[in-house]
Protein backbone atom coordinates (compact mmCIF):
# COMPACT_ATOMS: atom_id res chain seq x y z
CA UNK A 1 0.00 0.00 0.00
CA UNK A 2 1.41 3.72 -0.92
CA UNK A 3 -1.18 5.16 0.30
CA UNK A 4 -5.03 5.03 1.36
CA UNK A 5 -8.27 7.12 1.94
CA UNK A 6 -9.95 7.23 5.40
CA UNK A 7 -13.23 7.48 2.87
CA UNK A 8 -15.74 4.63 3.86
CA UNK A 9 -18.69 3.47 2.30
CA UNK A 10 -21.55 0.66 3.04
CA UNK A 11 -21.66 -0.87 -0.93
CA UNK A 12 -20.95 -3.95 -1.37
CA UNK A 13 -18.72 -3.85 -4.67
CA UNK A 14 -19.19 -7.35 -7.01
CA UNK A 15 -16.85 -6.61 -9.64
CA UNK A 16 -13.95 -3.98 -10.36
CA UNK A 17 -13.58 -2.38 -14.04
CA UNK A 18 -11.00 -0.81 -15.44
CA UNK A 19 -11.51 3.70 -15.91
CA UNK A 20 -11.52 4.36 -19.34
CA UNK A 21 -11.23 8.22 -18.92
CA UNK A 22 -8.47 8.96 -16.94
CA UNK A 23 -9.59 12.19 -16.27
CA UNK A 24 -13.14 12.09 -15.33
CA UNK A 25 -12.54 11.90 -11.77
CA UNK A 26 -14.59 14.49 -10.58
CA UNK A 27 -17.68 12.03 -9.89
CA UNK A 28 -15.49 9.44 -8.49
CA UNK A 29 -13.47 8.76 -4.75
CA UNK A 30 -10.39 7.86 -4.78
CA UNK A 31 -9.47 4.85 -2.05
CA UNK A 32 -5.65 4.14 -2.27
CA UNK A 33 -2.51 3.79 -4.20
CA UNK A 34 -1.18 0.16 -4.24
CA UNK A 35 1.79 -0.99 -6.02
CA UNK A 36 2.32 -4.76 -6.77
CA UNK A 37 5.87 -6.26 -7.51
CA UNK A 38 7.51 -9.77 -7.87
CA UNK A 39 9.12 -12.27 -10.21
CA UNK A 40 7.62 -12.24 -13.73
CA UNK A 41 9.28 -15.76 -14.52
CA UNK A 42 8.81 -14.55 -18.50
CA UNK A 43 5.41 -15.24 -18.40
CA UNK A 44 1.57 -13.20 -18.45
CA UNK A 45 1.56 -11.54 -15.15
CA UNK A 46 -2.30 -12.49 -15.05
CA UNK A 47 -2.34 -13.63 -11.83
CA UNK A 48 -1.56 -9.73 -10.74
CA UNK A 49 -4.95 -9.11 -11.73
CA UNK A 50 -6.58 -11.38 -8.94
CA UNK A 51 -4.28 -10.00 -6.21
CA UNK A 52 -5.63 -6.45 -7.81
CA UNK A 53 -9.54 -7.80 -7.41
CA UNK A 54 -8.65 -9.24 -3.99
CA UNK A 55 -7.35 -6.01 -2.26
CA UNK A 56 -9.76 -3.82 -4.23
CA UNK A 57 -13.04 -5.45 -3.34
CA UNK A 58 -11.30 -5.72 0.41
CA UNK A 59 -11.10 -1.62 0.51
CA UNK A 60 -14.69 -1.65 -1.29
CA UNK A 61 -12.68 -0.12 -4.58
CA UNK A 62 -15.06 -0.98 -7.95
CA UNK A 63 -12.17 1.19 -10.45
CA UNK A 64 -8.85 1.52 -10.79
CA UNK A 65 -6.31 2.97 -13.49
CA UNK A 66 -2.83 1.61 -14.60
CA UNK A 67 -0.15 4.77 -12.94
CA UNK A 68 3.06 2.85 -13.66
CA UNK A 69 4.57 -0.66 -14.93
CA UNK A 70 8.11 -1.42 -15.39
CA UNK A 71 10.08 -4.47 -15.91
CA UNK A 72 13.52 -5.73 -15.78
CA UNK A 73 14.75 -9.44 -17.07
CA UNK A 74 13.72 -10.56 -13.67
CA UNK A 75 10.89 -8.57 -12.04
CA UNK A 76 8.34 -6.09 -12.27
CA UNK A 77 6.26 -3.57 -10.53
CA UNK A 78 3.11 -2.09 -11.59
CA UNK A 79 1.54 0.90 -9.56
CA UNK A 80 -2.09 1.13 -9.78
CA UNK A 81 -4.65 3.62 -8.20
CA UNK A 82 -8.13 2.26 -6.84
CA UNK A 83 -11.24 4.49 -6.87
CA UNK A 84 -14.84 3.79 -5.75
CA UNK A 85 -18.03 4.96 -8.14
CA UNK A 86 -21.72 4.66 -7.90
CA UNK A 87 -24.14 2.99 -10.29
CA UNK A 88 -24.04 5.64 -12.78
CA UNK A 89 -20.66 6.10 -13.52
CA UNK A 90 -20.28 2.46 -13.69
CA UNK A 91 -22.91 2.33 -16.56
CA UNK A 92 -21.25 5.16 -17.97
CA UNK A 93 -17.72 3.79 -18.11
CA UNK A 94 -19.10 0.29 -19.51
CA UNK A 95 -19.86 2.37 -22.47
CA UNK A 96 -17.08 3.15 -23.10
CA UNK A 97 -14.94 -0.28 -23.29
CA UNK A 98 -12.65 -1.43 -25.13
CA UNK A 99 -14.19 -2.71 -28.75
CA UNK A 100 -14.30 -3.92 -31.54
CA UNK A 101 -10.97 -6.07 -31.63
CA UNK A 102 -9.06 -9.48 -30.76
CA UNK A 103 -6.35 -9.23 -28.71
CA UNK A 104 -3.83 -12.41 -28.85
CA UNK A 105 -1.10 -13.15 -26.16
CA UNK A 106 1.27 -15.19 -25.61
CA UNK A 107 2.06 -16.89 -22.50
CA UNK A 108 5.46 -16.90 -22.53
CA UNK A 109 7.02 -13.57 -22.86
CA UNK A 110 10.95 -15.03 -22.63
CA UNK A 111 12.77 -13.11 -26.07
CA UNK A 112 13.97 -16.70 -26.99
CA UNK A 113 10.19 -18.06 -27.41
CA UNK A 114 8.45 -17.76 -30.95
CA UNK A 115 5.15 -16.00 -30.37
CA UNK A 116 2.81 -17.23 -33.62
CA UNK A 117 -0.39 -18.09 -34.68
CA UNK A 118 -2.90 -18.59 -38.01
CA UNK A 119 -5.17 -16.39 -38.76
CA UNK A 120 -7.65 -17.31 -41.69
CA UNK A 121 -4.83 -19.58 -42.41
CA UNK A 122 -2.51 -16.50 -42.90
CA UNK A 123 0.30 -17.09 -40.53
CA UNK A 124 0.84 -14.18 -38.32
CA UNK A 125 4.19 -13.62 -35.86
CA UNK A 126 4.51 -10.91 -33.15
CA UNK A 127 6.66 -9.91 -30.10
CA UNK A 128 6.49 -11.83 -27.36
CA UNK A 129 6.76 -8.72 -25.02
CA UNK A 130 3.73 -7.29 -26.29
CA UNK A 131 -0.13 -8.83 -27.89
CA UNK A 132 -1.36 -8.66 -31.36
CA UNK A 133 -4.10 -6.86 -31.78
CA UNK A 134 -6.75 -7.33 -34.88
CA UNK A 135 -9.03 -4.74 -36.07
CA UNK A 136 -12.17 -6.15 -36.48
CA UNK A 137 -14.57 -5.21 -39.45
CA UNK A 138 -18.30 -5.28 -38.69
CA UNK A 139 -19.37 -9.30 -39.08
CA UNK A 140 -16.44 -10.14 -40.44
CA UNK A 141 -15.05 -13.90 -39.44
CA UNK A 142 -11.93 -14.27 -38.21
CA UNK A 143 -10.69 -17.84 -37.83
CA UNK A 144 -7.62 -17.85 -35.41
CA UNK A 145 -5.72 -21.16 -35.11
CA UNK A 146 -2.28 -22.95 -33.83
CA UNK A 147 -1.75 -24.62 -37.09
CA UNK A 148 -2.80 -24.57 -40.98
CA UNK A 149 -5.67 -26.49 -40.43
CA UNK A 150 -9.07 -24.94 -41.61
CA UNK A 151 -11.38 -27.42 -39.17
CA UNK A 152 -9.26 -27.24 -36.19
CA UNK A 153 -10.39 -23.22 -35.45
CA UNK A 154 -12.19 -20.33 -33.38
CA UNK A 155 -14.07 -18.27 -34.77
CA UNK A 156 -14.89 -14.04 -34.05
CA UNK A 157 -17.22 -11.93 -35.54
CA UNK A 158 -18.55 -8.50 -34.48
CA UNK A 159 -22.02 -6.61 -34.94
CA UNK A 160 -20.88 -2.86 -35.01
CA UNK A 161 -19.52 -1.76 -31.54
CA UNK A 162 -18.80 -4.98 -29.85
CA UNK A 163 -17.03 -5.81 -26.69
CA UNK A 164 -13.29 -6.79 -27.65
CA UNK A 165 -12.15 -10.18 -26.79
CA UNK A 166 -8.95 -11.96 -25.57
CA UNK A 167 -6.89 -14.96 -26.18
CA UNK A 168 -3.84 -16.75 -25.02
CA UNK A 169 -1.61 -19.61 -26.92
CA UNK A 170 -0.61 -21.30 -23.92
CA UNK A 171 1.49 -24.54 -23.10
CA UNK A 172 -0.61 -26.50 -21.17
CA UNK A 173 2.13 -29.28 -20.57
CA UNK A 174 3.96 -26.24 -18.91
CA UNK A 175 5.21 -26.34 -15.21
CA UNK A 176 3.99 -22.43 -15.30
CA UNK A 177 0.50 -22.26 -17.08
CA UNK A 178 -2.11 -21.88 -14.51
CA UNK A 179 -5.61 -21.72 -15.37
CA UNK A 180 -6.73 -19.93 -12.37
CA UNK A 181 -4.35 -16.95 -13.64
CA UNK A 182 -6.65 -16.38 -16.60
CA UNK A 183 -9.48 -16.89 -14.76
CA UNK A 184 -10.97 -19.62 -15.65
CA UNK A 185 -12.41 -22.91 -14.43
CA UNK A 186 -10.09 -25.75 -15.16
CA UNK A 187 -12.87 -28.25 -14.93
CA UNK A 188 -15.03 -26.63 -17.47
CA UNK A 189 -12.33 -25.15 -19.92
CA UNK A 190 -11.89 -27.56 -22.67
CA UNK A 191 -8.24 -27.11 -23.82
CA UNK A 192 -6.72 -27.76 -27.28
CA UNK A 193 -3.54 -27.91 -29.06
CA UNK A 194 -4.33 -26.66 -32.11
CA UNK A 195 -6.75 -22.82 -30.78
CA UNK A 196 -5.63 -20.12 -28.82
CA UNK A 197 -7.59 -20.20 -25.01
CA UNK A 198 -10.69 -17.18 -25.05
CA UNK A 199 -9.95 -15.71 -21.29
CA UNK A 200 -12.38 -13.09 -19.45
CA UNK A 201 -12.50 -9.28 -20.59
CA UNK A 202 -11.56 -7.57 -17.65
CA UNK A 203 -8.68 -9.78 -17.40
CA UNK A 204 -7.71 -8.84 -21.06
CA UNK A 205 -8.31 -4.94 -20.54
CA UNK A 206 -5.80 -5.06 -17.69
CA UNK A 207 -3.09 -6.47 -19.93
CA UNK A 208 -3.16 -4.66 -22.69
CA UNK A 209 -2.30 -1.91 -20.30
CA UNK A 210 0.31 -3.62 -18.88
CA UNK A 211 1.74 -4.58 -22.18
CA UNK A 212 1.54 -1.58 -24.05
Amino acid sequence: MIKQSSFKHDYFVTEMQYLEEINDTNKITFIAEVKISGNHENQIVGKWHNLLKNKAKELGANLYVLENYQEDAESATAILKLFFAGENFIKINNRKVNKNAVYVFNQSRSINDTACFFLNQNKINFDTKKYYKIFAKPYELYKLSLANNKAKSVGESFPNNNQSVFYVIYNKSSDKFNPDNFQLNPVKVKFSKNIPLKFNYNLGRFLIEIYR
